[in-house]
């Protein structure tokens, strides 16, 4: 068995230039839930990942943790956001529970880009999954989308 942070060690580095593979597509992900609740909630495909170095790009985090986590099973969807309340945050979904247990028991408190990582199970289902296993629900669009309505298209 490898030692994860042994054989992770070179892809946490931002000067590294390792490619992980085809970056999985991006749906929304769950709202912020805060570490404290970690124990009510029960274990899914998908974990929540917090304390993220807020300077790095989006496209090199979702490969550094793809290089991260993939050792511990496939990975369906990295979810990270660059918007002000969802900095620093991120969902890993893999395609089974147990990976996802098992990468949350190996990783919690993980050096990555210089932060510690916080991880809990994330709390509801990501939507691919869900559209994966029927149960998908619309989710209601965002408070500030319905204040601000896009403007309408112009006239030709």
């Amino acid at each position: 068995l490898v030692d994860p942070p042994a054989a992770s060690r070179c892809f946490v580095r931002p000067s590294s230039r390792a490619v992980a593979g085809p970056t999985p597509p991006v749906c929304a992900g769950s709202a912020t839930q805060p570490v404290a609740m970690a124990a009510d909630i029960p274990p899914s495909q998908t974990i929540y990942v917090n304390n993220l170095n807020e300077k790095i790009k989006k496209p090199q985090l979702k490969k550094a943790l793809y290089s991260v986590f993939s050792q511990f099973g496939k990975i369906v969807e990295i979810v990270a956001c660059r918007g002000l309340k969802l900095r620093g945050q991120a969902w890993v979904c893999f395609d089974s529970v147990e990976a996802a247990t098992n990468a949350m028991a190996k990783m919690q408190g993980f050096p990555f880009y210089d932060k510690p990582m916080r991880i809990a199970f994330s709390k509801s289902k990501s939507d691919l999954v869900a559209k994966r296993d029927g149960t998908f629900v619309q989710r209601e669009k965002r408070k500030r989308e319905e204040q601000h309505p896009p403007p309408p298209p112009a006239a030709a």
